[in-house]
């Protein structure tokens, strides 16, 4: 006669139902989820070994996807999303006006890539962005945009920090890049994914031409 299930155990099944959290054998395949991410990360990311990086890239987007339902963390799977920490963003110019960019969805026809705000470390301090800090949000509202728009997605998508007075705290929202020409112009990195040097994107060809370079300043941002 098999073990009943421990309390706890039915307790959280019952939770995972209404979306509180993963079920019990949802956190039995996370670990190899996890694990087929970041060896997807590995084989097609830029991961900026060039900086100075405490723990290892490998460790650190591990405890990133680890914040993530893993529901979510399959949806990407499936749909050939390559999830990569990025530490461009912690070094983004910006002005006291500008909205703060922490994420980036790359919705190209033959790479579908979510870049992740990175400093090298796994820590946030007092006033200052950390790795953790909004990746569960980017992560998971990746993951429900994929589900709800599939072909209607943009081709890029920039993961913001918003205030919002109501509650007087910073949210974390997805937006169409269309409206952050001002951000692109000083950044102009933004609309190229962090992916291997001399390395094809998933799925493109070899010899296609490279990603075009953004707009001038004195065009709108075109998507």
């Amino acid at each position: 006669m098999a073990d009943k299930p421990s309390f706890s155990r039915r307790l959280r099944d019952v939770f995972a139902k209404v979306g509180f959290c993963d079920s019990t054998q949802e956190l039995a395949r996370k670990p190899g989820v996890i694990d087929a991410l970041v060896q997807r990360a590995l084989e097609r990311a830029d991961t900026q070994d060039d900086r100075p990086q405490n723990p290892p890239y490998a460790a650190r987007l591990r405890a990133a996807l680890d914040r993530a339902s893993t529901s979510t963390l399959e949806c990407l799977l499936e749909n050939d999303v390559t999830v990569c920490l990025d530490q461009r963003f912690s070094q983004m110019k910006s002005g006291f006006f500008d909205t703060e960019i922490v994420a980036a969805f790359y919705n190209d026809k033959d790479a579908k890539v979510l870049s992740l705000f990175d400093d090298g470390t796994d820590k946030g301090y007092f006033l200052q962005r950390g790795l953790l800090d909004c990746a569960d949000d980017a992560l998971n509202g990746a993951a429900c945009e994929i589900v709800k728009r599939k072909d209607k997605l943009p081709a890029l998508s920039f993961g913001c920090m918003e205030f919002n007075a109501a509650t007087k705290t910073n949210t974390f929202e997805w937006e169409n890049a269309r409206g952050y020409a001002k951000e692109i112009r000083k950044n102009r990195w933004l609309v190229k994914p962090p992916l291997r040097k001399g390395g094809n994107s998933p799925g493109q060809a070899s010899g296609q031409k490279p990603p075009q370079d953004p707009p001038r300043p004195d065009k709108p941002w075109n998507l």
